[in-house]
């Protein structure tokens, strides 16, 4: 005869008692008893409740007897007789959302409503028993879409928005690296998630190279679609700056939970502003580059995810992608390239993580991957001393990675493959058997790595015409071209630490490059981002 009702309860037959929770004086209460005392219990006399005494004290209400009717009510088939529908019940196949934002009813339609309202006052005398036992639906009305705020985030962050290709800057220029700057990005969408609009900028230091982005999604049916129009400005040296524009229409069909096919098409515009700096400058004329692309890719994951950074299973993307600029003939640019990457359970939380990498590209204009150091690299260094073969054609450029103990170039070309393996191990997962209350004790990760690679232009790394092998110096009125076989494989080993700090997966790591078979002094880097 508790004052609240029981909780829970469990009966222990192995041990003749029964424990039970009930909430009382503002604690939860454990009480245990013997099962052979419930015998004893069950022949005391209870006595009433608080809600059983006020409800004796009421005023008892007489009911008028309801007056007899003849008709037999309907009965509803395998339900009692007695057993009237619950009203609180809903019908899943019948309901309606409710609007944050109702209608403004017109005169016409509160005319109804009204005239309504009176025939059913004037007909409630009328009512038999069987319609009480009626359930009455309310009126259906259609769902009106209306978008709230699904996330903000304001960060630090030292990746493009984009992934597209950068124009080939000749060589004599690093890769371009934003570097650590301010990023803003909004996401709205409606209650059924079936439309999201996402919109974001990032501003830099300087404030010359800025980029800004905003996106539309359409998820209602199986085939998804989604419309980005995306701008970037980048200040390539101190006299010329590079405005890019590009609007890309992409679908994506799912053939299950873990594979599916994509496929984007796109028109992009690049400008190149010569600054002016005096009067020539000043009357330079603008350059401009119009492309018209197209990509094709298939998706396959089945990773589960099992910590931060730490997966099981498998992962792979295989594309082709076709660029060529639509004011110009005989222009046209072909890429082939795959991702693949297994994650091996070893024991408990150690994963032995592995990738492989590859990319080509042919036509009139080609690519030219950058292999070496790694992604989101905060201080990043070019390695202006492997030669770039000109006569290639480049008219983009893109980083290889990671291949670490060496800055970026140490290969070039228009093909590249490359192999990595990690062990990761979270030291205090897997040490630890109980929870982890510090964000950065939990997800301390120590990783021993190895990664082997190369980038060349021709038929194979081992051709004698990659701008590896040649070097050509220049000394009037004699043009010598000295032509040597290096080795075109380069790999790294080292190890590095890895943990997430205010929200940003920070990444540390020394690596040994190993060159023509020499090892090379360590190489230190200090980047962010996940896996590979």
């Amino acid at each position: 005869d508790y004052p609240r009702n029981i909780l829970s309860h469990d009966i222990n037959s192995t041990q003749n008692n029964i424990s039970e929770i009930v909430f009382y004086n503002g604690k939860h209460q454990l009480y245990v008893i013997n099962k052979n005392e419930v015998g004893v219990l069950s022949q005391n006399k209870l006595s009433n409740t608080i809600y059983r005494n006020e409800d004796k004290q009421k005023p008892q209400i007489i009911k008028p007897e309801a007056p007899q009717i003849e008709k037999s009510i309907p009965q509803r088939i395998g339900t009692p007789e007695s057993t009237p529908p619950d009203s609180n019940l809903i019908d899943i196949d019948n309901y309606i959302f409710q609007s944050d934002f109702p209608k403004s009813k017109n005169r016409k339609e509160s005319k109804k409503e009204k005239l309504a309202e009176q025939f059913a006052v004037k007909n409630e005398s009328s009512r038999t028993v069987s319609d009480s036992l009626v359930l009455k639906l309310p009126k259906i009305r259609n769902y009106e879409t209306a978008f709230s705020s699904n996330y903000f985030v304001a960060q630090l962050d030292n990746t493009l928005l984009n992934q597209s290709y950068q124009l080939f800057s000749g060589g004599g220029a690093i890769y371009f690296n934003p570097g650590l700057n301010g990023f803003f990005k909004i996401g709205i969408s409606d209650l059924l998630e079936n439309y999201k609009i996402t919109g974001g900028f990032k501003l830099a230091g300087d404030l010359n190279s800025n980029e800004y982005f905003l996106s539309y999604e359409n998820l209602k049916k199986r085939f998804d679609k989604k419309i980005t129009f995306y701008r970037q400005v980048l200040l390539v040296d101190p006299f010329a700056k590079l405005n890019s524009h590009e609007l890309r229409f992409t679908g994506s069909l799912p053939f299950s939970d873990v594979s599916s096919i994509r496929g984007s098409i796109a028109y992009r515009n690049d400008r190149l502003v010569i600054l002016s700096t005096d009067y020539t400058s000043l009357n330079f004329p603008n350059s401009f580059l119009h492309w018209g692309s197209g990509r094709i890719e298939y998706i396959f994951d089945n990773t589960l995810k099992t910590g931060v950074n730490l997966f099981n299973g498998t992962r792979l993307k295989i594309f082709s992608e076709y660029y060529k600029q639509v004011d110009k003939e005989n222009t046209g640019m072909v890429i082939f390239g795959g991702d693949i990457r297994h994650y091996q359970k070893i024991h408990r939380e150690i994963i032995w993580a592995n990738r492989f990498a590859s990319g080509t590209s042919f036509g009139e204009e080609r690519l030219i991957y950058y292999m070496g150091s790694t992604d989101n690299w905060i201080s990043p260094t070019f390695n202006y001393e492997t030669p770039i073969d000109f006569a290639q054609n480049y008219y983009f450029q893109a980083l290889a990675t990671n291949l670490r103990g060496f800055n970026q170039n140490i290969r070039n070309g228009n093909t590249f493959a490359l192999i990595n393996s990690e062990l990761r191990i979270p030291l205090f997962k897997y040490l630890l058997n109980r929870p982890i209350k510090s964000d950065f004790v939990r997800n301390f990760q120590i990783v021993g790595f190895g990664d082997i690679g190369t980038a060349w232009n021709g038929k194979s790394p081992y051709d004698s015409t990659n701008a590896l092998n040649r070097k050509t110096y220049n000394q009037q009125p004699f043009l010598v071209t000295i032509i040597s076989q290096n080795e075109p494989i380069v790999g790294g080993f080292g190890f590095g630490l890895r943990s997430r700090l205010l929200g940003y997966f920070l990444r540390v790591d020394w690596a040994w490059g190993v060159q023509n078979r020499e090892v090379l002094p360590n190489q230190f880097y200090f980047s962010l981002g996940l896996d590979f």
